[in-house]
């Protein structure tokens, strides 16, 4: 599905992929749905992309959604995260990209809900420790999502 933001912004999400990716690594019925959202806009859009990904993963609830990165209104996005976990459409939430002290704080300003996941690029060749450490204080992880693609997904 592709969806656009009013500046014409466009994003790909495959879900037949995802969802196909995550039968092959657990069977048929797959327990967690873990999707990581590329959202530009404002609450009322998130609300619409959470409830259409439900809809084409044809699942109840997404187990971890992602904000795929800092935008212009991540506290209207954080907010329909945090509505759709507490009525059951999401079980938890989290930030992706977020490398900064200032913008992890951002997000924990408005937060009701403490990011359960921060998801960042990390390897030999950037690890960016200070922010590891800083994140520790709320028992967070610092990951890379390429190790979990790489365990249940073949890429052509």
């Amino acid at each position: 599905k592709t969806y656009s933001d009013t500046k014409g912004n466009t994003t790909e999400m495959n879900y037949n992929a995802l969802k196909d990716c995550v039968q092959k690594a657990y069977g048929a019925n797959p327990i967690d749905m873990i999707t990581d959202m590329y959202i530009r806009g404002d609450y009322e859009r998130a609300k619409g992309i959470i409830d259409d990904a439900i809809k084409d993963l044809n699942v109840d609830y997404i187990d971890l959604l992602l904000i795929h990165q800092p935008g212009a209104d991540d506290e209207g996005v954080y907010k329909a995260m945090e509505e759709a976990v507490a009525d059951g459409r999401l079980r938890s939430i989290g930030i992706s990209n977020y490398y900064t002290k200032e913008q992890v704080d951002e997000v924990l300003s408005f937060a009701n809900i403490t990011p359960a996941v921060i998801q960042n690029e990390n390897h030999i060749y950037y690890q960016n420790k200070d922010l590891q450490e800083y994140v520790k204080v709320y028992g967070k992880a610092y990951a890379e999502i390429d190790d979990i693609r790489s365990c249940c997904c073949e890429y052509s």
